[in-house]
């Protein structure tokens, strides 16, 4: 098999999945329009991609071969550059899917250190009246106890 035919089986081979979880990420971060810019952008490639690659795939072995002689060195770029450009994009997609993930971690840290912050000066408060709350109950023990003598 040649080189550019294997790489369009490994190609065809991984869309199915790049679309599955590709979609599960579009859902889980609806709200992003970059996220959706950039999965369009890969869909896009994707299906000019497959197009080309059966295109390719269809061409009689005799015509693809007179091609290979001929071209040598140039033989398959423009299906290995329909690849490469599926990869590119599904790259960006990725990168684009861990900023958000850290984002949302970020966010997450944000919350808990504001809560933590909460909880100490409620912590103050609850420390202060209780503070306060036994020394009024010791003053009132002191008064009755010299009351009794």
């Amino acid at each position: 098999m040649s080189d550019v035919r294997k790489r369009i089986f490994d190609a065809l081979e991984s869309l199915s999945g790049t679309v599955s979880w590709s979609s599960d990420f579009l859902e889980l971060y609806e709200s992003d329009d970059v996220l959706a810019t950039k999965a369009e952008e890969m869909y896009l490639a994707l299906l000019e991609g497959i197009e080309g690659m059966m295109e390719w795939l269809d061409h009689k072995a005799y015509a693809e071969a007179m091609k290979a002689l001929f071209k040598q060195d140039n033989y398959g770029k423009p299906i290995k550059a329909k690849i490469n450009e599926i990869e590119e994009k599904s790259k960006a997609f990725q990168k684009r899917i861990e900023y958000l993930l850290h984002a949302r971690a970020m966010s997450i840290e944000n919350e808990v250190q504001t809560l933590r912050q909460e909880n100490r000066a409620q912590n103050r408060t609850l420390i202060a009246l209780l503070y306060g709350m036994v020394k009024d109950a010791n003053c009132k023990i002191c008064k009755s106890l010299e009351g009794c003598h």
